[in-house]
């Protein structure tokens, strides 16, 4: 999927959109089927799991996705940040997962205008990302991509 780190205004609202041929105009926009299942998917995982897991962690990483693909950056917010803090839990030394959930949660608050919150959580994000990943990796370069970018105000 393409990365959540790049910082620039969310996409036009899908439900916009024409419906497609020989669908309701009434019906609902794409990405509604594709939450609803989502946040299944979720609930089931977090009816598995006791404590921490990190299938939870995965799911909540999914629908966060899917809330900030249709410009709901509000709602996905509270789930990257819960997502990031349990995958930290789970590797208190640091895991790529966790510098990836936390850049993506500096871009979301960027985008509802906490720009100091979202540098810090950025700063974070890039600190995991350069202990646990090598210099030339793809992740720990976007993470400092957009570290760099908040620092700079953009």
């Amino acid at each position: 999927p393409p990365s959540r780190a790049r910082l620039r205004p969310p996409p036009p609202s899908r439900s916009a959109a024409l419906p497609a041929r020989g669908a309701s105009p009434s019906a609902a926009p794409p990405h509604a089927e594709a939450e609803a299942v989502l946040r299944e998917a979720l609930g089931i995982a977090q009816s598995h799991a006791r404590g921490d897991h990190p299938g939870v962690v995965s799911a909540m990483s999914s629908l966060a996705d899917a809330l900030v693909d249709s410009g709901r950056h509000e709602d996905a917010e509270p789930l990257l940040r819960q997502a990031r803090d349990m995958k930290a839990r789970l590797f208190p030394d640091g895991h790529p997962t966790t510098a990836k959930l936390g850049t993506n949660l500096a871009v979301a608050l960027h985008r509802l205008g906490r720009t100091e919150e979202a540098r810090e959580c950025a700063n974070e994000a890039a600190t995991v990302a350069a202990r646990v990943l090598p210099a030339q990796h793809p992740l720990r370069a976007q993470c400092e991509r957009v570290r760099d970018q908040l620092a700079g105000g953009r």
